[in-house]
């Protein structure tokens, strides 16, 4: 929910991908799900976050991501995404 995928799909990849909604089988494949995918709900994230006893985050655990060669943009956009949603 803290992910826009859209906004992902759009600028970063400039729209060669369509948002990753439907899970890992691409649409018209058998087990394509539509809609199976989280919506991007950064106001509902952050509730879940203070439910779960991190409210704005504080303490949470630090989160560690093995990226393939190349990725390093991808994540950045990612983490400054979140950053940008969350204010």
């Amino acid at each position: 929910m803290a992910i826009d995928r859209e906004r992902y799909a759009d600028e970063f990849l400039r729209g060669f991908a369509f948002p990753a909604t439907g899970g890992f089988v691409p649409p018209g494949m058998p087990g394509h799900s539509p809609g199976i995918g989280l919506k991007f709900l950064p106001q509902r994230a952050r509730q879940l976050l203070e439910e779960a006893g991190y409210p704005d985050g504080a303490d949470f655990p630090a989160v560690e991501f093995v990226a393939g060669p190349g990725l390093d943009a991808d994540l950045e956009f990612l983490i400054a995404d979140g950053r940008r949603s969350s204010m």
